[in-house]
């Protein structure tokens, strides 16, 4: 197990209930051990393991959610 931490940007995110939402599709991705999100910077941190999960993965669950995800450079 490789545990990996990646930034990602989460555009579109305007209240507590919007980060609620990211974290909890983040979390849902095989392989996240922890996701914390800071809707006023439209960021995400991530823990994963990335023989189980990677950052496109975690990109599209930003996505899924409704938000502009990519990861951060």
């Amino acid at each position: 197990m490789a545990t990996k931490q990646v930034t990602l940007n989460a555009k579109g995110m305007h209240c507590p209930s919007c980060a609620m939402l990211v974290e909890m599709n983040l979390t849902r991705v095989a392989g996240v051990q922890k996701a914390k999100v800071d809707y006023a910077h439209e960021k995400a941190e991530v823990t994963f393991d990335d023989a189980v999960a990677d950052e496109r993965a975690l990109v599209a669950a930003v996505d899924d959610a409704g938000y502009e995800g990519s990861v951060a450079g």
